[in-house]
């Protein structure tokens, strides 16, 4: 019977820190995650960097999360080679490009991967014309559907 005790405590341990670590992706996350995806993608020499979030959707599903964000970023002086955790220290260009983005981000619950950016559509503030348009299909579930044999990458302007 303490052997039986023990392991519903030992699940259920796990299940509170298994749910807890799930519980620790913020949109601010989601939304860094979406800047860092579009900064990689870049042919421009200055990053992006998170001016504001507009708006979130959430979906919570068995397995992961699904997000659809709304963000502007804003172009730095920093170059597009600097990591996430220097973006903070840039500043904005003055005369910098503005971005109006929407992002559909995925997040594994039991894992402690990053953020997935599934897609991120951006245009310019300032002329609302789009400027640059992605699309980042995640390969696995690209190939679990027979889409593609190796991972896609597809830009247009």
């Amino acid at each position: 019977m303490k052997h039986l005790q023990r392991i519903v405590l030992l699940v259920g341990l796990v299940t509170v820190t298994v749910g807890a670590a799930a519980s620790t992706v913020t949109n601010k996350d989601v939304a860094l995650a979406a800047v860092v995806h579009y900064n990689r993608g870049l042919a421009t020499p200055n990053a992006f960097k998170l001016l504001r979030i507009i708006r979130t959707k959430h979906q919570d599903l068995r397995e992961l999360s699904a997000y659809i964000i709304r963000l502007q970023m804003k172009e730095t002086t920093c170059s597009t080679d600097v990591g996430i955790s220097e973006i903070d220290g840039c500043d904005f260009k003055d005369d910098g490009l503005v971005m109006m983005c929407a992002s559909r981000v995925l997040v594994l619950k039991y894992s402690s991967t990053e953020p997935r950016v599934v897609s991120m559509n951006c245009m310019s503030a300032a002329s609302q014309q789009p400027v640059i348009a992605r699309l980042h299909l995640n390969p696995v579930m690209a190939r679990q559907r027979g889409l593609i044999s190796n991972e896609t990458h597809s830009i247009s302007a």
